[in-house]
């Protein structure tokens, strides 16, 4: 009989303060791409894009400015998930999932258990250690010790939310996203 390799992803657990720095150089991307847009948007409707003697198209600068900022941060996050921990996730298999689903049914009239529709309280907890590929990405190879020293809100969350989708068949989030770590897919296999 046939096995199918689940669906996997890695979450990269950013060290000391290369959070903080990606998110300084992802919000230089931001205004970096305002300003193209607005430049842009002015060459559009033919209003006068002030500009000395002898200066480029701002168009081309905003161009350039934009390039630059999104290599220095694509250059410094390559660096943060080099020195990063790095959680393999793995899908349940549809049968286990369901099972977990059920056992932690959302709780009326909680509206955080609304949004996923599970108890977020008890349904980390039990989906997080079936979910994590011990031996890739735990420290001396203790699943729970490693989840217990994760910060609830930075790593521990964002690992729940990212397992979540992985076994729900969604899309995983947004590798761009920084809520203190980066999820990127490193599979499109599918569990059973």
């Amino acid at each position: 009989m046939t096995s199918i390799t689940p669906r996997t992803t890695t979450v990269v657990i950013h060290q000391g303060d290369d959070l903080d720095r990606l998110a300084e150089l992802d919000r230089a991307v931001a205004r970096a791409e305002e300003t193209r847009q607005r430049v842009e948007k002015q060459a559009r409707d033919g209003q006068s894009v002030p500009r000395l003697m002898g200066q480029e198209d701002p168009r081309v600068e905003a161009q350039a400015a934009y390039d630059t900022a999104v290599a220095d941060r694509d250059a410094f996050a390559a660096e943060a998930d080099g020195r990063g921990v790095k959680v393999v996730l793995n899908a349940l298999r549809r049968r286990k999932f369901r099972e977990l689903v059920s056992d932690h049914k959302a709780r009326d009239g909680v509206d955080g258990d609304a949004v996923l529709g599970v108890n977020m309280e008890t349904m980390p907890d039990a989906l997080l250690p079936l979910s994590v590929d011990e031996p890739a990405s735990t420290i001396d190879g203790d699943v729970t010790t490693f989840l217990d020293s994760l910060s609830d809100y930075d790593y521990y969350d964002r690992l729940f939310v990212t397992a979540f989708a992985l076994n729900r068949g969604s899309a995983v989030a947004d590798p761009t996203l920084r809520l203190g770590s980066k999820p990127s897919q490193t599979s499109d296999a599918t569990s059973n």
